[in-house]
């Protein structure tokens, strides 16, 4: 039987994550080889770079790859690589977080951390904080535990409860702050394990539905990273 599952990184002749994202402002301002565009922008090899680094941040825009690393994977000098690095941070689009471990966070890594700048207004400590309370790696969801909220058990109770249920809300919830916020939620044990302690606390469907739409629509108009799952309904 073949193993199916993704690989990623280096060693395995992968990319570092299933996607990059790419802040548009960045698209939009790059310069266009056709037009021969003199803007301020990228040129389009810059803009190839920054969007390799950008494919190495994880969800807060945090990203430590060596320009060597990229460098030798792209058959780049890497002289051309730490420039585009320099422009990107002249035009915001990337910002120093620590080099030789010169952040007390960042200890672990011997060279450069760049942020993903995807909106100048959020604050980098509360990102790193955010970061800090990340929820484990994403699971296939085939895979996921069942015990735990099991739909026969709570049948067998009479309560109603459904492991479908759990699952669709999660779904859902995942997709609409994505939608919402541009931001992806996981939709792993912690997240299922959540959705279901808020069914069983009595509140339907429909009224999670509701209480999470307003959360989204206020995390929205603030720019506020939105709860990474449902417990925030019931803590």
């Amino acid at each position: 039987m073949s193993d199916n599952s993704p690989k990623f990184g280096k060693a395995q002749g992968q990319p570092p994550s299933f996607f990059a994202r790419v802040p548009s402002r960045a698209i939009w301002a790059a310069k266009r080889p056709i037009k021969k565009s003199k803007g301020p922008g990228l040129s389009s090899g810059d803009l190839h770079i920054f969007s390799i680094l950008c494919a190495y941040a994880n969800n807060q825009g945090f990203a430590y790859p060596n320009s060597k690393t990229i460098a030798d994977q792209f058959g780049l000098d890497r002289k051309n690589v730490t420039r585009a690095f320099t422009r990107c941070e002249k035009l915001g689009y990337i910002e120093k977080v620590s080099k030789f471990r010169s952040h007390p966070k960042w200890r672990h890594v011997m060279g450069t951390v760049w942020r993903i700048v995807y909106d100048d207004r959020l604050d980098q400590d509360e990102l790193i904080d955010s970061m800090n309370m990340e929820d484990p790696p994403p699971v296939i969801e085939d895979d996921l535990p069942r015990p735990e909220i099991d739909a026969g058990k709570h049948e067998d109770q009479g309560d109603g409860i459904e492991l479908a249920d759990v699952i669709g809300v999660t779904r859902w919830y995942a997709r609409k702050a994505e939608e919402m916020t541009g931001q992806l939620k996981l939709i792993n044990e912690r997240a299922l394990e959540q959705a279901k302690a808020v069914i069983d606390s009595g509140i339907t469907e429909d009224q999670v539905k509701v209480r999470a739409l307003a959360v989204l629509q206020d995390c929205q108009q603030r720019r506020k990273p939105a709860p990474d799952h449902l417990g925030f309904l019931v803590h």
